[in-house]
């Protein structure tokens, strides 16, 4: 009489297992970078998309008042983030009422430099890999180009995110190309 198997084979061996776990972690090393740039991407149409309504508050708010607003409670406009005291981004803030918060971004009103060279809105990702970058809209600067929406990325890799580089956000994932690096931001159109 044959000797017969009474269990049919029912699982995996070893290495089955081994080389499914290394497709996956594979798949996953490719799709990783993917992913993070269509977040960041997402956030900051969001940032674009909130900028404008703001700028024309501001210019209204400028046209009554003939000087620019230091916070959000004097503009005819909300966003409805929580106010936060500071920036994230060690950005300089006029007063605790000027940065809105929420949505892992923040919104800047009037960043004004110590001199006093440039008074902008600014829209930033505030965590995730591409901390720090988003948008920049000048109504005053020396040296960058005002009424018109710049992409931008904080110069030192400290407040940009953990390991970009110039250029990775404003030109890989946002498709802009780069004018020059002033103060302590990268400029993009």
């Amino acid at each position: 009489m044959s000797k017969t198997n009474k269990y049919p084979r029912g699982g995996f061996t070893l290495i089955e297992l081994l080389v499914v776990v290394l497709i996956i972690g594979i798949l996953a090393a490719i799709a990783l970078p993917q992913y993070q740039r269509a977040v960041a991407k997402s956030k900051a149409a969001q940032l674009q998309t909130m900028i404008s309504p703001i700028v024309s508050a501001v210019e209204r708010y400028y046209l009554v008042n003939n000087e620019y607003p230091t916070s959000w409670d004097v503009l005819d406009i909300d966003i409805e983030w929580p106010t936060a005291s500071s920036s994230v981004c060690s950005v300089s803030v006029p007063n605790s009422r000027a940065v809105k918060r929420g949505n892992g971004s923040e919104i800047i009103l009037n960043m004004d430099s110590p001199t006093g060279n440039f008074i902008a809105i600014l829209g930033v990702i505030a965590e995730g890999p591409y901390k720090c970058t988003g948008y920049v809209y000048f109504f005053k600067a020396i040296g960058f180009p005002t009424n018109t929406l710049l992409c931008e990325e904080a110069q030192s890799p400290e407040r940009r995110g953990s390991k970009n580089q110039r250029g990775d956000f404003c030109e890989k994932v946002m498709g802009a190309t780069y004018v020059s690096d002033l103060y302590s931001w990268y400029q993009f159109i």
